[in-house]
């Protein structure tokens, strides 16, 4: 009953009762039967997993991260090119029941993306999930699509903000007080007077310094 709201277990009031029984039913499978250990093991990623994903732990959230990749490595990739070497893909018939289970988790790691330290996790999470689009619902695709956008647009600024701090250490001095000046309140006339002193007189005087 409790994976009929299966996202209820990211609430924090609810984290230690969810892991409490499906933890419990995981290391108990053995005295289930096959249609059901079968169950308890997507159990394991769609609650288990999913709880972990709800950390503030850097580690454990890139192991958990890991866990989901390779659950979605066993489905195929739109692309057959992109297949990572050596795959081993779930038959037909059973991908169905990891699908949701899955999507949950790549949920639950993209509400982490506001954090700095999950956003490289969560880039490879997404990209990964993108890759094998084709294996989820329309509805769960163009959400993937929208979580793919975010992540790329948020990676484009990082690259660019890199770019600008590595151009600013590379900067000489007098290329720094040249920028400090054009952004200072300074007059730009060239004539004289003893206060107003001008760009010529204003850069006169760094060389100085």
């Amino acid at each position: 009953a409790g994976v009929s709201t299966p996202r209820a277990c990211r609430a924090r009031e609810l984290r230690v009762a969810y892991r409490r029984l499906y933890l419990s039913a995981s290391l108990k499978e053995s005295l289930f039967g096959a249609e059901e250990r079968a169950m308890i093991d997507v159990w394991r990623l769609r609650v288990l997993v999913q709880i972990d994903l709800c950390t503030d732990d850097t580690f454990q959230f890139a192991g958990s991260v890991r866990k989901v990749i390779a659950k979605l490595e066993q489905l195929p990739c739109f692309y057959p090119a992109l297949e990572p070497a050596g795959a081993v893909h779930l038959p037909e018939a059973e991908r169905g029941r990891w699908i949701d289970a899955i999507f949950d988790c790549v949920d639950a790691a993209f509400e982490q993306h506001k954090h700095a330290w999950a956003r490289s996790s969560v880039d490879l999470l997404v990209k990964a999930a993108v890759e094998r689009r084709q294996n989820f619902s329309a509805p769960q695709q163009q959400v993937l699509q929208q979580w793919n956008a975010a992540c790329k647009g948020q990676k484009i600024q990082r690259q660019q903000q890199a770019a600008r701090d590595e151009r600013s250490k590379d900067l000489t001095s007098y290329e720094r007080k040249e920028k400090e000046w054009q952004s200072a309140d300074i007059t730009t006339s060239d004539g004289g007077g003893d206060l107003g002193g001008g760009i010529g007189n204003w850069l006169a005087k760094q060389n100085n310094n």
